[in-house]
């Protein structure tokens, strides 16, 4: 290893002369040399801040892209989790089931048509208007439970209940099955 002080002394050729000889260091000289060259050619470049500056906006525009991805993942997801969709027909079949199950005899049954809904419309609103009977309260209570814990997005809008003089209880509803568009 050549010190500081033999540096001092030695003369140009000679200096050149040892160089030479030890591959090694020579490899390490040219090596470093280069590497200076190149990193004042990269930071003095005035492009250089030009190419930081374009890596920046390729990178936020593939956040973008990321966000986006990711967007339709979540929307996939949401509408998966949707209540299952049924139409008029299976709308209205379902309130004669939940019906029947709960022991609840209805008396009159008219639908009211299709609206949509929400700022942007994207929902649709089917609406049964039903006049049912039950002998006994626990069994419209059997009935409600029923629709409220549909797997289907049920709601009740409206209920009037009347007690009978002779027995049981008469009820006036309005049963909306909502729709989302997907």
């Amino acid at each position: 290893m050549i010190t500081l002080e033999e540096l001092q002394k030695a003369d140009l050729k000679k200096l050149i002369k040892t160089v030479l000889e030890k591959k090694d260091v020579l490899a390490q000289v040219v090596v470093a040399g280069i590497s200076i060259v190149v990193l004042i050619a990269i930071l003095g470049n005035p492009q250089g801040g030009q190419y930081r500056q374009e890596i920046q906006q390729l990178n936020a525009k593939i956040s973008v892209i990321h966000d986006y991805e990711q967007g339709l993942k979540d929307q996939k997801l949401f509408l998966a989790a949707l209540p299952k969709e049924l139409d008029e027909d299976q709308f209205s079949a379902q309130i004669v089931d939940y019906a029947s199950q709960s022991h609840v005899n209805i008396l009159a049954f008219s639908p009211t048509g299709k609206k949509e809904e929400g700022l942007a419309k994207l929902s649709t609103v089917s609406t049964l208007q039903i006049t049912i009977h039950v002998d006994q309260y626990k069994d419209f209570l059997m009935f409600l439970k029923n629709i409220e814990g549909s797997p289907f997005a049920l709601r009740i809008d409206s209920c009037s209940l009347a007690g009978k003089e002779d027995k049981g209880i008469d009820a006036e509803m309005a049963i909306a099955y909502v729709s989302v568009k997907k």
